[in-house]
């Protein structure tokens, strides 16, 4: 997918919603039971990634706080074991899972970024869950 932004007008073709999930394992081991928080709204992927990276710091987790702290890494070969568009993956000691992701949509409001790329509009967010025995995925509506 190609990106086009115009630095001109702070505007993009595309919108990167930076997306937090938590999986409920200790109250609901299905994993069915799910938080889902949008971080934030950027024009700019490059943006969108760093804030995805640093987004549970940013709430206050430290690294130790987890079992396990993984940031997708650009220039790493590894395979990536944590799914399409997640950024960053956590599991505390309790079994709470968190996935941060980047949802990209089309701009087609033509939202404008601040000087850091990110959308400072205040948005509503729509989410439409699929009812699947295989797999619940929401999905951000512009």
């Amino acid at each position: 997918m190609s990106t086009t932004t115009d630095s001109s007008n702070n505007t993009s073709e595309y919108l990167y919603h930076v997306k937090a999930t938590m999986i409920d394992y200790p109250s609901d081991s299905s994993g069915a039971t799910r938080s889902i928080d949008i971080l934030g709204t950027y024009i700019d992927l490059a943006a969108a990634k760093a804030a995805a990276c640093s987004a549970l710091l940013n709430q206050g987790y430290k690294k130790d706080d987890f079992l396990e702290y993984e940031i997708k890494s650009s220039t790493s070969n590894e395979e990536w074991k944590h799914g399409d568009g997640v950024i960053a993956f956590a599991q505390t000691p309790a079994g709470h899972i968190f996935k941060i992701a980047i949802d990209t949509k089309a701009n087609t409001l033509g939202l404008k970024g601040n000087a850091e790329g990110k959308v400072d509009a205040h948005l509503h967010y729509g989410m439409l869950f699929a009812n699947s025995t295989d797999m619940m995925k929401p999905e951000i509506l512009n």
